[in-house]
């Protein structure tokens, strides 16, 4: 029973008002005069609800050592699960005789913490009754999309089969979101976290290095924005940058030898395992930023509390064929994805470090409550001092980005609302087709379809049977259609970006081009509830495309910064060749 009711059932019943005889004194006030029987009748009453009290107070009192119990109880079993987790990774990988394991990852210790933070306040709502969810946002190129492999075969699916036990053991839904594209350049799609991600994202996966380099500083810039992006979401993310490139082998690439000592280095990381896995990750693992991520330096410094982890999944390669690294490893994968084992490995590398982390969490929280009466209350206070935590963190974050694209490009906005055709999508609102509007014209509409189906429907057929999630759906059509008309708001002064589809690394079907490519026209207009384009009215709307010749810069940028307000954004096709609407970026 409710504790709030069960104390007002008790404390309900009075003394009987209308059995007191009355009278009135010399003044004409009432008063009451009580005989024997009805001071005996109240005598009752008194002590009857003094039992009441004390019945009252020992179902509290149980009730808060219940509760106490209860909480620790799903603690400690949480614990259990969580380190058998990290049990059966450590043993499938055989990660004492093949070390190379720890490698993966490095973090600052800042990192750490901020993702430790982040599972103590979900931990500390789930004890309080709130229904948390945890979700992972991993997006990519094919490699994380699960290409050559079954979907359910992917490192999203493997993570979710790993973490999900320990996180439900308080209560806590995983949701292990796959959000990656194949063949797909970093801008834009590394501005649209909340479209891809979600913005309930709590960890976003970022895995493009086969198409912007971040040893590369042309991307800096990109990367920051990524980042930016990110933290502007209400669930301020933790920030992955993991590497593309899995190593595959055949059993004809067999070493002879196929024997392994542990060396003294591999030594050390199991020492430092057992003894400080923080700063396994945090000060030995640190070679990681020069072997791939070398632009990073001043990101990590100036973002310290963004949680910025950096992963690599190559260290392994040395174990080529030996115990758990079979011969077979690449079978049925190209050279450049991850095989089967291939993505369990990269699952495997996430859920381990993940689940330490989540671990320290949970050890965290039992020595917090150890010296404390587990009560609602006292777990609201601690739920508020993380939540607090989380906010002060980003108070810490560059107003303004560190690195800019550089002229001629406009500056970034860093809410920018992306809508897109594409999939997977998590956020549905931002799909690009709840802007569109009828342009009041009788010709034809422009056509929602994935064009990769008209060169490569065998291709397609096949991806949708091995359960892949994404698809270069456009908008399409030529002079002879409907102009496109999109109804937008702009938040803040800034500038529009427009983008068209990658294709197959540049190439479309017989007939589709580039809407920048054949002089496509767009106008702005007011925005009205009866709206209907009239091209002499509205004004034109000029926009460039910055780099011609790189058939991986899929945007335009309009050249004149809108202010806000809401408007109709119309695309007017002037040529027979079908032009493709994939992307819109607002301020």
């Amino acid at each position: 029973m409710n504790l709030t009711k069960l104390a007002t059932a008790l404390v309900a019943e009075e003394p009987n008002e209308a059995r007191i005889p009355r009278r009135s004194d010399l003044r004409g006030r009432e008063v009451r005069y009580r005989d024997h029987a009805t001071l005996l009748s109240d005598f009752d009453w008194n002590m009857r609800t003094l039992s009441m009290w004390c019945a009252l107070c020992t179902v509290l009192f149980a009730a808060q050592a219940l509760a106490a119990t209860d909480f620790k109880e799903k603690l400690k079993n949480a614990l259990d699960q969580t380190v058998s987790m990290i049990g059966k990774i450590h043993a499938r990988w055989a990660i004492d005789q093949y070390p190379n394991f720890l490698k993966s990852v490095t973090m600052s210790h800042t990192s750490w913490e901020v993702l430790k933070v982040k599972y103590k306040e979900k931990i500390y709502g789930s004890l309080m009754g709130k229904k948390e969810k945890f979700v992972i946002g991993f997006m990519g190129s094919s490699v994380t999309a699960g290409h050559d492999s079954l979907f359910n075969q992917s490192l999203t699916v493997k993570t979710q089969e790993l973490m999900s036990g320990p996180l439900g053991a308080l209560g806590i839904e995983l949701d292990s979101r796959n959000a990656a594209l194949g063949n797909n350049p970093c801008m834009p799609y590394d501005f649209c976290i909340q479209t891809f991600a979600g913005a309930d994202a709590d960890i976003v996966h970022w895995e493009q290095m086969y198409n912007c380099f971040p040893s590369d500083n042309r991307y800096i810039a990109v990367f920051e924005q990524f980042v930016r992006q990110s933290l502007a979401l209400t669930s301020r993310p933790i920030v992955v940058f993991t590497g593309s490139s899995t190593p595959n082998w055949h059993e004809k690439d067999c070493p002879k030898d196929r024997h392994h000592e542990v060396n003294g280095e591999e030594k050390n990381l199991l020492t430092l395992l057992k003894s400080d896995p923080i700063k396994l990750v945090s000060e030995n693992n640190k070679f990681i930023v020069d072997q791939g991520f070398n632009q990073f330096h001043s990101l990590l410094q100036k973002y310290k509390t963004a949680g910025i982890q950096l992963w690599n999944h190559e260290y392994y390669a040395p174990y080529k064929c030996m115990g758990p690294y079979i011969p077979n490893w690449g079978e049925g994968a190209a050279s450049w994805h991850p095989s089967v084992p291939g993505h369990e490995i990269r699952a495997a590398h996430f859920s381990y470090f993940w689940l330490l982390i989540y671990k320290d969490a949970i050890e965290t929280i039992i020595e917090e409550l150890a010296g404390t009466a587990s009560t609602t209350e006292s777990l609201t206070v601690l739920h508020a001092k993380e939540l607090k935590h989380i906010d002060q963190e980003h108070k810490y974050i560059p107003h303004s980005p560190v690195h800019t694209m550089g002229a001629p490009f406009p500056p970034i906005s860093d809410k920018l609302r992306c809508y897109t055709t594409f999939d997977p999508v998590a956020d549905l609102s931002l799909k690009l087709d709840t802007l569109v509007i009828p342009s009041g014209t009788n010709k034809p509409a422009f056509t929602h379809a994935n064009i990769d189906e008209v060169d490569h429907a065998g291709t397609i057929q096949q991806a949708r049977q091995r359960g892949y999630k994404d698809y270069k759906i456009v908008y399409h059509g030529n002079n002879e259609n409907d102009p496109l008309s999109l109804k937008i708001k702009i938040v803040n002064e800034g500038n529009i970006w427009m983008c068209g589809p990658a294709g197959v690394w540049g190439k479309f079907p017989n007939g589709y081009q580039q809407f920048w490519e054949v002089n496509t026209e767009f106008y702005l207009s007011p925005s009205s509830s009866n709206f209907v384009f009239d091209k002499e009215k509205a004004k034109l709307f000029k926009y460039v495309h910055r780099k011609p010749d790189d058939t991986q810069t899929i945007c335009v940028d309009f050249t004149e910064p809108i202010k806000p307000g809401d408007y109709v954004l119309t695309v007017v096709p002037v040529s027979e060749k079908r032009i493709m609407i994939a992307y819109i970026l607002l301020p």
